[in-house]
């Protein structure tokens, strides 16, 4: 169910919703986001070869997306899709926002949470940033995600 993509009466239904605001303008040449378009309604299988050749980076189905800087890229996770090596001369600068259903979390957190000294530099706000993912609406008895779980009382 999480990973699902229909439409039905001129309405979208999907499970995983993400959306990248771009930064910095990006050109189709600089790399980055990239996809296959229309990948996420496919229902046809393809034997490996075809596969390989057809999803293949720089192959004939796979897209970078250009965006202007302050637009919005918006996208289900169902859709193939990836990141092209970056070209351009200033480093890559994005944001991304995951919009999942709450028992979406399949992605381990620890790896990418800052450092014990990195937190002790953040305010308490700040801190509720790296908050482990929440599933069915956040620990007992606590429904926002106000109260920093990592680093809190670090000096």
């Amino acid at each position: 169910m999480n990973f699902r993509y229909d439409a039905r009466h001129d309405r979208i239904y999907t499970g995983m919703c993400v959306v990248s605001f771009a930064l910095q303008d990006i050109a189709e040449s600089d790399g980055g986001f990239a996809c296959i378009p229309g990948s996420h309604k496919s229902d046809f299988g393809l034997d490996a070869e075809d596969r390989k050749e057809l999803f293949a980076f720089g192959g004939p189905l796979v897209r970078n997306v250009a965006a202007a800087k302050g637009a919005a890229i918006i996208f289900t996770e169902t859709l193939a899709h990836g990141a092209n090596v970056w070209q351009a001369d200033e480093p890559r600068y994005g944001l991304f926002y995951k919009y999942n259903d709450r028992a979406a979390i399949y992605h381990c957190q620890e790896h990418r949470r800052p450092s014990a000294e990195a937190l002790a530099m953040m305010t308490e706000a700040q801190r509720c940033y790296f908050n482990t993912a929440w599933q069915s609406f956040g620990p007992e008895g606590r429904h926002t995600n106000d109260v920093a779980e990592f680093g809190s009382g670090a000096g």
